[in-house]
């Protein structure tokens, strides 16, 4: 319950994030969204029909925070409350190339609408890795994608003949964003075999 959380000064998670920065340089918040507002079910319903949205802690949570590294998983339906949290704690954001074509101009995940204050994935542990996820898209998208990345390693000098993890994985590296993250899998070229 947020209102005992914000009674104890959010000590729970304060320990928490604590804890893992004894561990870590760096900490992800998976889920970010659930500090503005998330769907609670009460534990005595068998689905999720009669739930409802509830307001989190929104920058409540964070306002003495943000001096530390965190990285937001803002993946996900994102709306104008998480976009503010965004804003309001400067943490960076994920984008994933494996999202990025749809086919929409605007689709934040394209390298060339990364911003810096961003952490860019060829993939996540969520996703297939690269080469499943090329085998498996349609003609169109990979038309699509083949592409784009040709146009974008061609304006960044790069080679586009390499194979996909490839062009993925230099396309990652010369995008703005801040950090780049490249999962093994993706860096040996490993199938679906390998997610």
């Amino acid at each position: 319950d947020w209102k005992y959380m914000k009674e104890t000064n959010y000590a729970w998670w304060t320990e928490r994030i604590s804890s893992a920065f004894k561990l870590y340089d760096i900490l992800r918040i998976d889920h970010f969204r659930g500090f503005d507002r998330f769907y609670s079910i009460p534990a005595s319903h068998v689905n999720a029909r009669h739930g409802e949205w509830v307001d989190g802690p929104k920058f409540d949570l964070f306002k003495d925070k943000l001096d530390l590294k965190i990285v937001a998983e803002d993946l996900g339906v994102i709306d104008d409350g998480v976009i503010t949290l965004m804003r309001q704690t400067q943490y960076p954001g994920m984008k994933i190339m494996e999202f990025a074509f749809d086919g929409y101009d605007q689709n934040e995940h394209k390298p060339t609408n990364v911003p810096a204050n961003s952490i860019i994935y060829t993939g996540t542990h969520d996703n297939n890795t690269v080469e499943g996820w090329y085998k498996g898209i349609s003609p169109e998208t990979k038309f699509y994608c083949d592409e784009y990345l040709k146009k974008y390693l061609v304006e960044k000098n790069c080679n586009y003949w390499d194979p996909i993890n490839w062009r993925f994985i230099n396309t990652i590296w010369a995008s703005k964003a801040n950090i780049a993250i490249v999962q093994m899998q993706d860096l040996l070229g490993i199938g679906e075999e390998g997610r």
